[in-house]
């Protein structure tokens, strides 16, 4: 990742000294309630000299806080508090707050420097690093956003005990990707160990997906390799929030993982006994409950608009085999649905 230091291990001295080396002119702490009342307490950030001052800015958590009409609000506050082009913005919290506050601070006066501190699963290894930012337009998921990296990345591992298991495991399913796109070891170990990853499997996974990032920043061609899962899963996670239900991001990524997983037998010949070993893993740690009625028609919409897509042909990242994958593979609708029809049949 360029421009970007990215420290495994969290060390408050050391991280005293990167915000001090900064020389920020104002510094903006991001939360939302929940990383207020259990995150921020274990940082104590306001303890660091260079912190003392700084502004906390407070949204709703979830996904429906993803919007301009947020990222406006923020923006305000910035510039009634003199926020200039020295100034900092630190995003404590999990995908949403990584995504939100990197946009913001992409966008605010053409870019001010941003540190993510990412205390989810999820966000650790995926969200907060990579270098992308962005927000949801009405329910379609990340279509405006920028490609900017933060100044420093802290992981912070112990922030995971805060989290409940839902939350634990839905994080989880990027992990798995991690695996089956590109190491197939590491899917073994996943696959094989605790239900909840250990912290070795959590550097794995960040270390595979840096891999990937720093040969394509810009998602111009392998870096689509981390789209496995995510064409199907937004489409299924954006339908889902607009009619009101309540999901995570890794439970559509699990579900389109299963649905995407059989259309690579169809199109690149994923074996059959590799299918069923994915399918049984989603299905042994995920509920897919909310989408098993669903008609294709209902996510039609979410996939004719996914960001992936070329000439409005729907774009899939596709295994040939566990660890073993590749980009723009562009299916019919008809296959789509038939894949979708079939995986439907399994889910409870």
């Amino acid at each position: 990742m360029r421009n970007t230091e990215f420290k495994s291990f969290f060390d408050f001295d050391q991280f005293k000294q990167k915000m001090a080396n900064l020389n920020a002119t104002r510094h903006f702490i991001i939360v939302d309630s929940n990383t207020l009342e259990h995150c921020l307490p274990q940082l104590d950030l306001m303890a660091i000299p260079s912190l003392q001052d700084a502004e906390l800015i407070e949204v709703e958590p979830g996904e429906q806080s993803k919007t301009i009409e947020v990222c406006s609000g923020i923006w305000k506050t910035l510039l009634e508090a003199d926020a200039d082009r020295k100034s900092a913005v630190i995003n404590l919290g999990g995908g949403m707050i990584t995504d939100l506050g990197g946009y913001v601070a992409a966008a605010f006066k053409r870019g001010i420097r941003f540190i993510n501190i990412p205390t989810t699963l999820l966000a650790m290894i995926d969200a907060a690093i990579g270098g992308k930012v962005g927000i949801n337009l009405d329910h379609h998921k990340n279509q405006i956003g920028h490609f900017a990296d933060a100044e420093l990345i802290w992981v912070h591992p112990s922030f995971l005990k805060t989290l409940p298991d839902r939350e634990l495991i839905s994080g989880k399913a990027e992990m798995y990707k991690h695996g089956l796109i590109a190491d197939a070891s590491h899917w073994g170990e996943l696959m094989n160990g605790d239900r909840i990853p250990d912290t070795e499997q959590i550097f794995n996974s960040i270390r595979i997906k840096l891999g990937i990032v720093e040969t394509d920043q810009r998602e111009s061609g392998n870096r689509k390799l981390l789209n496995f899962g995510h064409t199907i899963g937004h489409a299924l996670e954006a339908w889902a929030h607009q009619v009101g239900y309540d999901t995570r991001h890794g439970e559509a990524i699990a579900a389109g993982m299963m649905v995407e997983s059989l259309l690579s037998k169809d199109i690149l010949g994923l074996s059959k006994n590799e299918l069923i070993e994915i399918q049984q893993v989603m299905l042994l740690n995920y509920d897919f409950s909310l989408w098993k009625s669903l008609s294709f028609d209902d996510i039609m919409p979410y996939l004719l608009k996914d960001k992936k897509n070329e000439s409005e042909r729907v774009n899939f990242t596709l295994l040939h085999s566990i660890g073993n994958s590749s980009i723009d593979h562009f299916i019919a609708p008809d296959l789509i649905k038939s894949a979708l029809s079939k995986t439907q049949e399994m889910w409870r």
